[in-house]
């Protein structure tokens, strides 16, 4: 009868210990995962590629998921090289166009990061007021044609497929969409477009803002899934 009792407090006891463990180790992995979204969405990774969450999306998963994306690789020049390279180098010829002065397209507040998908139209006449003349405009187009055509724009559509960010509007049965922007243009399916021409009138479902960095520029990196209609 003793012994019964012993057993009966020593099953008590180690049911009590097993509740303490749980609640004590669901407690360290709520922490984690809190301290954790803290770091993804203010501060920066650093890797071979110091990669800022800003805005946007604060979901661990989410970020993680385009963190991985960002550091696949794409196979570029018979090289593998990831994504977010593949965005920053992808900028090297703009840093060699100089006008007649020897000031670079970083050099003007008209021109730098923010011009490069000539959004509205003006670069060409922007160029050619800040001496650049034709064959700055040319070089520019060459750069943004070379990009817009070549291993690295392809080889991110095909990653951006392979990760299926955006799903299915499964009502309609049709794929979301999903819009890219990098300082060039816009990544859709069909290829890098122009902000001017892209459409983005439907509702947004995922919106992730990061931001890099490339010889002293910040880089922008905006990704969006937007209902298909």
């Amino acid at each position: 009868m003793i012994l019964k009792k012993i057993n009966k407090k020593g099953g008590i006891g180690s049911g009590l210990a097993w509740v303490v463990a749980f609640l004590f180790v669901t407690l360290i992995m709520f922490f984690h995962v809190i301290f954790t979204l803290f770091i993804f969405a203010d501060k920066e990774i650093t890797g071979d590629v110091d990669v800022t969450f800003e805005g946007g999306s604060t979901d661990f998963n989410t970020n993680s998921k385009f963190l991985n994306f960002l550091n696949s690789k794409i196979l570029v020049d018979g090289k593998q090289e990831k994504i977010i390279d593949s965005i920053r180098f992808s900028l090297e010829p703009y840093f060699e166009i100089e006008n007649r002065d020897g000031k670079s397209f970083f050099d003007f507040k008209l021109l730098g990061m923010k011009a490069l998908n000539d959004r509205d139209g003006s670069l060409n006449n922007k160029l050619i007021s800040l001496r650049f003349g034709v064959e700055g405009w040319t070089k520019y187009s060459n750069a943004y044609a070379k990009f817009q055509e070549g291993e690295r724009v392809n080889g991110i559509i095909k990653r951006l497929n392979l990760y299926d960010f955006c799903g299915k509007n499964e009502r309609l049965g049709l794929d979301n969409k999903y819009f890219l922007e990098v300082p060039q243009g816009i990544i859709i399916k069909d290829g890098l477009r122009s902000p001017r021409v892209v459409r983005k009138d439907t509702g947004s479902i995922l919106f992730i803002k990061h931001k890099t960095n490339y010889k002293g520029e910040n880089v922008e990196i905006i990704f969006q899934c937007r209902k298909a209609i």
